[in-house]
């Protein structure tokens, strides 16, 4: 009888102890929404701007690419061109790359 009372209250303990959890999360859900959104919102033009320039830069490669592909032999201007693009590309990639890390530690810690 002493091991079902004992069990019981364990029982009880592990109920109160999950709706006090549900009750603290009720309560900071909003205030970390909010934080996420406000977050969201402040950068998203920056991250909208350097995915639109990382666009940009893709279809300009991409068109530098297929003029080298297509034309016969080498052409230093048209290679140089393309070889500048492909590095611009390259670097506007890892910019957008860190500002997205930047935005997901930011949203990391807005939910923690």
């Amino acid at each position: 009888m002493a091991d079902v009372l004992k069990e019981v209250g364990e029982e009880i303990k592990t109920v109160a102890e999950d709706v006090a959890h549900v009750v603290v999360e009720a309560v900071e859900f909003p205030v970390k929404a909010t934080k996420v959104i406000d977050t969201l919102s402040a950068d998203q033009p920056e991250l909208k701007a350097a995915l639109a320039t990382l666009v940009a830069d893709g279809e300009a490669v991409s068109a530098d690419v297929l003029q080298v592909v297509s034309a016969d032999g080498t052409n230093i201007v048209l290679d140089l061109a393309t070889w500048t693009a492909v590095t611009k590309l390259v670097s506007d990639g890892k910019a957008a790359v860190a500002l997205i890390e930047q935005l997901y530690a930011q949203l990391n810690s807005d939910v923690a």
